[in-house]
């Protein structure tokens, strides 16, 4: 949902060349209400970035009570916890194949979304606020 790029321009090729256009869409100026809404009627969250600062696409996926699939490395396994699927980014047969498994298997979802849930409530307001006013006050104190 963010600006469009050259890479944009590759994607939309590539999904021309698929005949795939009727079944991709790309949101622009999407208001959080709506977001909240396309994560909560989504099937799942693959979410293959090689890059990103924190993981909030991760978080919010979670929160929304569907499965996450995401990339090895980085902040990913931070934000997802044990509930998010784990995947070389770079390798679509793992993709495509895990993809699969959570269409395939209902039991391992509910396990993953209610994983999910559970992680997610660490970075609610209520834990979060406490934990940084002790910080502040702690690099105060000195």
């Amino acid at each position: 949902m963010g600006g469009r790029t050259r890479y944009t321009d590759q994607i939309q090729l590539r999904i021309s060349e698929l005949r795939m256009q009727n079944r991709v869409w790309f949101p622009q100026q999407v208001q959080l209400t709506e977001l909240a809404h396309l994560y909560q009627s989504a099937y799942m969250l693959v979410y293959p970035s090689l890059f990103e600062g924190f993981g909030i696409p991760i978080l919010e996926g979670l929160k929304s009570g569907i499965p996450v699939l995401t990339g090895k490395g980085g902040c990913f396994p931070e934000a997802g916890g044990p509930a998010a699927y784990y995947l070389d980014q770079k390798d679509p047969e793992a993709w495509r194949e895990t993809i699969q498994q959570v269409v395939t298997s209902p039991f391992d979802q509910q396990v993953r979304i209610q994983t999910g849930l559970k992680w997610i409530q660490k970075f609610e307001p209520e834990v979060i606020i406490p934990q940084w006013i002790q910080l502040y006050q702690s690099l105060s104190s000195d």
